[in-house]
């Protein structure tokens, strides 16, 4: 099964999801693991990995992507099956 990995946006207090904010490409899956902590055990990054305002400003400036924060969004490093 092939995985894409996503930054998402959910709302907190609903839980819902929001957006799929943006993809992250593999070439910069490395970094992004670092920034997300993913645990070393978890290869495929296949978890779902909360991300600080921070962290997530972070991977959107290496991505060079606009990322909109607000105080009820709470955002994920998440994989979805691309298959």
């Amino acid at each position: 099964m092939k995985m894409e990995h996503y930054v998402t946006a959910y709302d907190s207090e609903s839980e819902s999801l929001l957006a799929l904010v943006f993809d992250v490409p593999s070439v910069f899956m490395g970094r992004v693991r670092e920034i997300a902590h993913v645990a070393p055990n978890d290869i495929d990054a296949v978890g779902s990995y909360p991300l600080s305002d921070e962290e997530a400003r972070e991977i959107a400036r290496l991505l060079k992507r606009p990322l909109d924060i607000n105080s009820k969004t709470v955002f994920f490093l998440e994989p979805v099956s691309s298959e």
